[in-house]
This record gives C-alpha cells, sequence and structure tokens, in this order.
C-alpha cells in the first residue's frame, strides 16, 4: 500500500524539513534548484541520470517529500513520464518541471500519478511556492486545469488507437514485412531473409496495402511512420 508523505508546517518554516529529489538533465538548472530550495531550508538531492532503474532507486533511497521530474531527461533515462508510477508508489509527490506545452503528454503524466506541471520558465520563487504546496498536499494545478490536461490525454489516445486500428488487422508475417519495409528492404531481399519466394512476399504486399488503405509500399511506410507505428 502506498503511503504519500505530507508535511505540516506554517509558513514562516518555508522549506524546513522537506526533502526533496530533482530529476533534471540540464545540470546548470537542477544546481540552481538546489541551491534556491537549500536556502529555504529543504534537504535537497539531485539525482544521477544514469538509467531509468537508478532513478526510481535513487528516490527510493532519499525518500522525497516531493520529487521535481523533468520529462525529458535525454539518451540514458528518456522519458521521465515512464518513472513516474513507481516513484508514486514509494510515497513520494511528482511534480513535473518541464518545457513542453504538449497538452496530451502533460495529461498523461497526471494519468500516471503526477500531481502537477510546472513549466521551466516559471521564476523560481513560483517553483518553489509550488513545491511547499506539494510537500503540504495541496493542489499544485486547479481543479480545470487538471481536467483539460487529463481530456486532452485521453482524446489524443483515443485518436492514436484510431490510427493504429488498421495496422492490428495485419497477421503477423505482413507485420514482419512491412517493418522490413520500412527498414529500406526490398522484396528480393525479403523473401530471402524469410525464406519465402517472392510472389509470396508480393502477396503479403498486397494485403498490407488493402488493409491499410494505401497504394503503395512507399506510402505504407510513410503512413507507419507517420502514426509511430513499430512491428
Amino acid at each position: 500500500m502506498t503511503t504519500t508523505h505530507i508535511v505540516t508546517f506554517p509558513d514562516s518554516q518555508r522549506l524546513t524539513g522537506v526533502r526533496v529529489a530533482v530529476v533534471e538533465d540540464h545540470a546548470l538548472l537542477a544546481d540552481s534548484l538546489r541551491i534556491s530550495m537549500a536556502a529555504e531550508g529543504a534537504d535537497v538531492s539531485i539525482v544521477s541520470l544514469t538509467s531509468p532503474t537508478e532513478v526510481v532507486a535513487a528516490c527510493a533511497r532519499h525518500r522525497p517529500h516531493v520529487v521535481l521530474l523533468d520529462l525529458d531527461l535525454g539518451r540514458e533515462v528518456g522519458d521521465g513520464a515512464a518513472v513516474i508510477p513507481q516513484v508514486v508508489s514509494g510515497g513520494a509527490r511528482v511534480v513535473m518541471l518541464t518545457g513542453s506545452t504538449d497538452a496530451a503528454r502533460l495529461g498523461s503524466c497526471l494519468e500516471r500519478g503526477a500531481v502537477g506541471v510546472i513549466p521551466k520558465a516559471e521564476a523560481l520563487e513560483f517553483l518553489i511556492e509550488q513545491v511547499r504546496r506539494a510537500a503540504r498536499g495541496e493542489r499544485v494545478l486547479t481543479a480545470q486545469q487538471r481536467l483539460n490536461l487529463v481530456l486532452e490525454s485521453r482524446r489524443e489516445r483515443t485518436l492514436r488507437e484510431h490510427r493504429l486500428a488498421p495496422f492490428d488487422s495485419l497477421t503477423d508475417r505482413e507485420r514482419e514485412v512491412l517493418g522490413e519495409l520500412m527498414r529500406g528492404r526490398q522484396v528480393e531481399e525479403i523473401s530471402h531473409d524469410l525464406f519465402v519466394t517472392e510472389a509470396t512476399v508480393r502477396t503479403h504486399v498486397r494485403a498490407i496495402l488493402q488493409k491499410l488503405g494505401v497504394r503503395s509500399q512507399l506510402a505504407a511506410v510513410a503512413h507507419a511512420r507517420d502514426v509511430d507505428w513499430h512491428p
């Protein structure tokens, strides 16, 4: 069972006693956040970005009340949203710190357990106030702001499912062939690699074109990439 850590303290105590983990791939920003919040009395830890697993483990060790989590964490960790559920399960309140304005993506973070979103362009004073609110268990976003972002996430997910539906009708072999076409392979090469005749591969290609509603292999590949389909 997840236990959320809520801190009770008067305004005069600022962030005294609040443990904050900063998960941010820009070292200068992370250090600025650390210095500013430490000046307010917070116990701040900057998490090393070696892997998603290490991010979760570092948060578990520090046991933060609040985690400031960047949405884009670079090559080693990738999408910050992916670690939200595990960090939240440890009892922390996650606040996304991001430069992204993609409402659907931000709404997805809220659906995964984040309590709020703060643009990186905001002043440090505003950010610290939001950390204070999160530590107290108060809202970081208004109910309407939260609803708008979550609804946009759901709308985008429904749209994506609709666009991917034709790909769900492909057989396993057709998916394999389309994947090879996306790699730039020709029918002859696919035939050789899959140990089937060229005629068989062409039959699969025709079925793919029909199911996707396109007229050429190039169009099929472009459509797959456009909807971010992966074999």
